[in-house]
């Protein structure tokens, strides 16, 4: 019998989800991610890599983004016209990349059993914004609950470089939910851009220097799987001096879409910023 490609990819997800919850439950470990190879072909990552990111270096933030709240049947189109929006250079190669990137978002959304997500793309143009890390854990949007079960989210560095992510010893762990709990302030809009840098430096400080030994790059080519919440995986953008496409997937039910798309929005009113 002969096996499509698609189906083996819908599968490889499949075991490759289940895998990453088990060992990111496992109670003899406190890493709370998992890297894995996506099934994506030589060609198709030829063509992500063609994607350019050079829109006005004068502009006020040095990355563009798009945010996909559930209706999932319109991310072809919303990630076509995001790719068109990086470059006009990309007008001849944006539909093909969006239909690379809904594949993505489709095999996350079927591997999950979820309804529905939260999808993210960022293209960034070279910065220095992230020479020192932005250490942070990813909490579903201001006050949404996080359930006992767990919830996960997906990255993957389409173009670029990848995803950061440290493991901690159990001194660490003490002193960054205390440095956390203390300048958890500096998320709010009454804080300036030089004490949330102060913030940045300190927690750089106790986590130790990206090139050490606890501080773990996911491999290029992969995509990282990752538990969200206040004991979730900690994290950082990489030092980004070249240009980045990245995506990212948080696959829900529909009432907490719901909710995180309404806190957003109410969140994207102020100048706060999570740290």
């Amino acid at each position: 019998m002969k096996i499509s490609y698609k189906r083996v990819c819908k599968y490889f997800w499949f075991i490759m989800v289940k895998h990453s919850v088990f060992a990111i439950n496992n109670p003899n470990t406190d890493q709370k991610f998992e890297f894995f190879n996506l099934t994506l072909t030589e060609e198709e990552w030829k063509l992500f890599e063609k994607v350019k990111i050079e829109f006005d270096p004068n502009a006020e933030k040095p990355y563009r983004e798009k945010h996909m709240f559930g209706q999932l049947e319109r991310v072809e189109d919303e990630a076509a016209a995001f790719v068109k929006n990086l470059s006009d250079q990309n007008n001849d190669i944006a539909e093909s990349v969006a239909k690379l990137i809904t594949k993505l978002v489709n095999e996350i959304l079927a591997a999950t059993g979820k309804e529905t997500a939260w999808v993210v793309l960022r293209g960034w143009t070279p910065t220095d914004m992230f020479d020192i890390p932005r250490w942070h854990r990813d909490v579903p949007m201001l006050d949404v609950p996080v359930g006992q079960e767990g919830h996960y989210k997906f990255t993957m560095a389409l173009k670029g470089p990848t995803t950061m992510f440290v493991r901690l010893a159990d001194d660490q762990q003490d002193l960054y939910v205390e440095l956390a709990r203390e300048l958890s302030w500096i998320m709010t809009a009454y804080a300036t851009e030089e004490e949330r840098l102060e913030h940045r430096k300190h927690l750089a400080k106790i986590l130790g220097p990206v090139e050490g030994p606890n501080v773990i790059q996911a491999p290029h080519g992969s995509a990282t799987m990752f538990e969200v919440g206040f004991n979730g995986a900690i994290h950082s953008e990489p030092p980004i001096h070249e240009e980045r496409l990245f995506l990212s997937v948080f696959a829900e039910s529909k009432e907490e879409i719901e909710k995180i798309a309404t806190a957003f929005g109410e969140f994207k009113k102020t100048d706060a910023q999570f740290f």
